[in-house]
């Protein structure tokens, strides 16, 4: 870890060491450059040859040369920005090419032990949301119906008391849709079944599960929808 922690500072040495060597390679570059020019301008002088017209001319070379080499270089980086652009933003360099293979192999080993403590910190049975259907990976048991993940179970037993009191309807399947006062409940609705066991058990179901305030558990939910159902094809 020390060793890890001491190599971005190496990296900045380099890092300064090109950029200082750089420097110089170019001032020496520039300084030997430069001697061609001012040598014609000093021969034009000792000679009295086109002086002027030799100075306006080199002066002209290097303005074109100078602004020429600013292009590339402007070009350089926009070219070497847009490369940049081009990397996914998700993506992590934690490759060896990236950070160096003592550094790449240190993440790996991490990462592998964050694998196994999330293996082990994960629970080990079944959970159970009340109110809320998130199906558990250690859950082998057959539901009775197949529900969508994170189904809200209160806002399923709502929806046949505001279709009620708003719309005025009931509606048992596609093709039958009961018109109802919606001055009235719904047990009111149906008090002529009440003598069927299976639909006051729904009707104690529903003005349990909806008005207690308490959560709902699957186990009451999947009840709930077995009478539901029975109540559907009787009436």
């Amino acid at each position: 870890m020390i060793s890890y922690l001491k190599s971005p500072g190496k990296f900045i040495s380099l890092e300064w060491l090109y950029s200082a060597s750089f420097a110089i390679l170019m001032f020496f570059i520039l300084s030997m450059t430069s001697t061609m020019p001012v040598d014609v301008i000093v021969q034009s002088k000792t000679t009295n040859t086109h002086l002027a017209t030799n100075t306006v001319i080199i002066l002209v070379i290097c303005v074109v040369f100078i602004a020429f080499a600013t292009v590339l270089h402007l070009f350089r980086l926009l070219f070497n920005k847009l490369l940049l652009q081009e990397i996914p933003k998700p993506y992590i360099p934690i490759t060896e090419k990236d950070i160096g293979k003592h550094a790449s192999r240190m993440i790996e080993k991490e990462m592998d032990r964050c694998m196994q403590i999330k293996e082990m910190a994960m629970p080990k049975g079944n959970i159970e949301h009340p109110g809320l259907y998130h199906p558990s990976e250690y859950d082998n048991s057959d539901n009775v119906y197949e529900l969508p993940n994170d189904l809200i179970y209160e806002n399923v037993i709502q929806i046949i008391g505001q279709e009620i009191k708003y719309n005025g309807t009931l509606t048992l399947s596609n093709s039958k849709i009961l018109r109802l006062d919606n001055h009235y409940s719904l047990r009111e609705h149906l008090q002529f079944y009440q003598s069927d066991p299976k639909i006051k058990r729904f009707l104690d179901s529903y003005e349990e599960l909806r008005f207690s305030g308490k959560p709902i558990y699957l186990k009451d939910f999947e009840e709930f929808l077995q009478n539901w159902s029975y109540v559907k094809k009787t009436i």
